[in-house]
């Protein structure tokens, strides 16, 4: 019969300091504080969905389904689906 794992034996020593002193470069340094408005970016919307329609910026076709696409939201057909991620 095996004996049972202390939890002891489980824990990360990274949770201590490195032997140089120095705190694990994950760690926040005690200046930093919490992000101000200027440093976040909004959040975009990719989709829109508009049950009554609404233009396509590309070709003008009225749609009820838009995808962001260069920064403007277009239809499907209009929407570069190869490209990178806007």
């Amino acid at each position: 019969m095996t004996r049972d794992a202390s939890l002891d034996e489980f824990l990360d020593e990274s949770d201590d300091e490195r032997e140089d002193g120095e705190p694990d470069a994950g760690e926040p340094d005690a200046t930093d504080g919490p992000p101000t408005p200027a440093d976040v970016e909004p959040a975009r919307s990719t989709y829109t969905w508009s049950p009554g329609g609404a233009e396509c910026a590309a070709c003008g076709a009225t749609v009820t389904e838009r995808w962001r696409d260069d920064g403007q939201q277009v239809c499907a057909d209009c929407k570069d689906w190869a490209g990178t991620p806007d």
